[in-house]
Order: structure tokens, then sequence, then C-alpha cells
């Protein structure tokens, strides 16, 4: 097993995860829901391709031997990734606005939106992590300081996903606590704490990432110190 067959594993869930959006999305459209409703409904679908579509880029990547071509096809995985969570934002933001119409505001509206907006650091993640991949591979002859300033980058991207998922932790704990005040049954609360959980798993996985990649950052940033080329000479 390695990264490929990763990345491989990664594509055929988020297929399996697209084909339930796809049913989800026909059902909701057979339903009288809001236009915005639907038109979220149709957005989760583009998002989940998106996500598939950057497994697979990933799984070509770590496939291929040349550094070069590797890190390009990892660029295109970032904006892959960033895509899906733009448009799994603007999906959330259309869910949203409508529940606030029906429901007004609350702590259950302040939690949903606040886990839509943890989207937006994911995007910014993938965004980060895209530009470093493009980046190094323009590297020619001696690739040092691009993979010195690709390290820096790709940190930064991770400390963007913390961020992402520190939000999301914090969302669903907003969530969890709006629903015991609203007096649903005990499995409804149940439900949304193990959520809470799970987010708050996610979080710690996230953090050990990024203080794994601390060494990387500190090797980054002394090679970037010491004076390798951050830019290709013309």
């Amino acid at each position: 097993m390695d990264l490929r067959d990763a990345a491989a594993l990664l594509a055929a869930a988020f297929g399996f995860g697209l084909l339930s959006v796809a049913f989800t999305t026909g059902v909701d459209f057979a339903e009288p829901h809001s236009h915005a409703h639907r038109i979220a409904g149709a957005l989760d679908v583009v998002a989940a391709v998106a996500l598939v579509s950057a497994a697979a880029l990933a799984a070509i990547a770590f496939s291929q031997r040349d550094r070069t071509r590797r890190d390009y096809l990892l660029g295109w995985t970032g904006i892959a990734f960033m895509a899906t969570n733009l448009i799994a934002l603007i999906a959330g933001v259309l869910r949203s606005e409508g529940y606030t119409g029906q429901n007004g505001l609350g702590t259950l509206t302040a939690g949903l939106k606040l886990g839509t907006a943890s989207l937006l650091a994911a995007a910014v993640a993938g965004a980060i992590a895209a530009f470093a991949f493009f980046d190094a591979a323009q590297a020619e002859g001696s690739a040092n300081g691009f993979l010195a300033r690709r390290d820096l980058l790709l940190t930064a991207a991770a400390g963007a996903y913390v961020f992402f998922h520190v939000i999301g932790f914090a969302s669903e704990v907003v969530i969890a606590i709006a629903d015991s005040g609203l007096g649903y049954s005990g499995a409804g609360i149940a439900s949304t704490w193990f959520a809470a959980l799970a987010a708050l798993a996610s979080c710690g996985a996230a953090v050990c990432v990024m203080a794994a990649l601390q060494p990387t950052f500190w090797r980054g940033t002394s090679a970037t110190a010491a004076g390798w080329p951050i830019r290709r000479a013309d």
C-alpha cells in the first residue's frame, strides 16, 4: 500500500458518496422544496464530482515517477479540492438562508452558518496547496529552493485546514447545544453530540498532522534563509 493506493481508495469512497448525494438530490427534487434548496442539492452533486476528481488526480499523480509531473498533477488536485469546498460553501449559504427565513436567527442557525463558513478555510488550504505544487513543478535544474518554498506553503495549507476543522468542531458543539435546548428526542440529541465528538477527533488528527509538519516547516525556513533561490531565473 502506498499513497497512490490510498488516493485510489479515497476516489472509490467519494464515488459512492457521489451516488448517495445524487439519490438524495433526486428525492429532494421530487418533493416540494424551495428553489434555493434544490439548487443547493444540485451544487452538492457538482461538489461531489469535484471531490472524486481531486482524489483521482492524486492517485494519478502519486503513480508518476517524474517529480515535476507529479507536482503538476497535485497542483490540479489542490484546484479540485478548492473548487469542492467553494461549491459546498455556496450550497451551504443557500440552505442556511432558507433555514433562517423559516426559523429565524438563533443558536441552531448560528451553528449551521458557522459550519458553512468553515468551508472557506478548507478552500484556502486547497488554493495554497495548488500554488505550492504548481510553483515546485516549474523548478529547473537544482530544485532545492522550490522544494523549500513548497514545503513552507504546504505547512501553511495544513494550518488553514486545521482552522477549518477547529471551526467545524465549534459549529457541531453549537448545534448540539441548540438541539439540547430545543427539546429534541434523546436519540436526536445524542446524534448531534456524537457528531461533535467526531469533529473533535478530526480536529485532533489535523493538529497532529500540523505538528508532524513542523520539522519540515523549519527546514524550509532555514533553507530559504540560507539563500536558496525562491524564483526561477529567467
